[in-house]
């Protein structure tokens, strides 16, 4: 479906790279793209660590660490470090780091700058050397909890796990880590002292630590929450990164909107009323003066409008409904809305079979035909005991 307009394909889309260097991308295919809607192609790029493309291939593109294309074709552009781009489409340009443009079919556009030197501390780079900074020293610190998950045939579940959920088997899974019905984790989701409430999503590359979820809420790809709560019917949008302390608790209000690429990291307590929009970088509840505003008052926005490092031009209800119908979308499709007939989704249809090559002189086993062991918690995949056989099987079936 484009635009109302029914394709009929003879195959589902793959994703082509051709000519790319890509360190650590997330990739999301299923462009919808009219001129070729069964390939998603990405040519002659270079996507340094945790860039996202989500929805829409490029070509001739340098995407720097932490950057997202959205919902947006790119060609011979340059994206910048945590720069986020959903504008439909441009035309070649240098994109500088720490830029979020937001500009919608409509043509409703969203502004912010990061100052410089608060970017560097989360993402810095110098010829020469690795990306540094916060969000690296976060993610690599829990690197070697996805190389424990990819080497491994079953994994620690979480302490409680409602029907019709689903957790990923390529997603960590840590601590007293509890999830509600109609929960969808994807793979490459981090979980660590999490709370999901009903319909909760977590998307690829999305940590939950220490960090409680009430329902209904959505991290889209890269969204970090730390030690933070979330009410009901939350979007915490892509490359987020929210972080509260015991001392510095973080609290967002139900039925608010996360913009992509926010820093919340606090060195006081915030509380982020209900309905409100919030961007930028917060660290004390004095910021929120300048970087958030009631979703009402968002709405009565009808041309300029500037606040702070942010300037919006447009019409601000309808540019908030969009953020609130893709939020919508994004639980139907993943059946957060299931009732156990009608409504079913991603987590209550999702069928995986894995298979692993356990040593080439034997055929491959899909991860179906094992049994599943009483306590399926951290067995190294096809690691022979005494008796030669893997543990999940021991009379040699495999």
């Amino acid at each position: 479906m484009l635009d109302d307009v029914h394709l009929r394909l003879h195959n589902d889309e793959i994703i082509r790279i051709v000519d790319s260097f890509l360190h650590k991308t997330l990739i999301h295919s299923y462009s919808h793209d009219p001129e070729f809607p069964e390939e998603f192609l990405i040519k002659n790029t270079v996507a340094l660590s945790y860039a996202t493309y989500s929805r829409r291939a490029g070509h001739g593109l340098l995407s720097r660490p932490f950057c997202t294309i959205d919902l947006t074709t790119v060609q011979n552009s340059c994206i910048g470090a945590y720069a986020y781009v959903q504008v439909c489409d441009f035309q070649p340009a240098v994109v500088e780091p720490g830029r979020i443009w937001i500009r919608n079919k409509s043509g409703d556009e969203f502004i912010y700058h990061y100052d410089p030197a608060v970017l560097g501390q989360y993402v810095s780079i110098v010829p020469g050397e690795r990306t540094k900074g916060l969000f690296m020293d976060f993610v690599e610190s829990r690197e070697r909890d996805f190389e424990q998950v990819f080497g491994l045939l079953y994994t620690s579940r979480p302490e409680s796990y409602a029907p019709d959920s689903f957790v990923s088997r390529y997603a960590v899974v840590r601590g007293e880590t509890n999830i509600g019905a109609n929960v969808l984790v994807a793979q490459r989701a981090y979980l660590e002292n999490a709370h999901l409430g009903k319909g909760a999503n977590v998307q690829e590359n999305a940590y939950v630590v220490d960090a409680s979820l009430e329902g209904y809420d959505v991290m889209a790809h890269g969204a970090k929450l730390i030690g933070g709560n979330l009410g009901h019917n939350v979007f915490v949008g892509f490359n987020s990164f929210l972080r509260g302390t015991p001392e510095a608790p973080l609290v967002i209000g139900e039925d608010s909107v996360v913009l992509p690429h926010t820093i919340i990291d606090l060195a006081e307590p915030v509380t982020l009323p209900p309905k409100h929009v919030v961007w930028g970088y917060v660290t004390r509840p004095e910021d929120l003066a300048r970087q958030a505003v009631s979703i009402e008052d968002f709405a009565k926005i009808d041309g300029e409008y500037n606040l702070g490092a942010m300037t919006f031009s447009g019409n601000g209800e309808r540019f908030i409904r969009a953020f609130q119908a893709r939020i919508h979308h994004i639980l139907a499709d993943n059946g957060a809305y299931y009732d156990g007939t009608d409504h079913p989704g991603h987590a209550q249809k999702q069928r995986i079979s894995t298979t692993i090559l356990s040593n080439p002189t034997r055929k491959a086993v899909s991860r179906a035909s094992i049994p599943i062991c009483a306590s399926p918690r951290s067995i190294p995949l096809c690691k022979q005991g005494k008796t030669g056989r893997c543990p999940a099987d021991p009379a040699g079936r495999g």
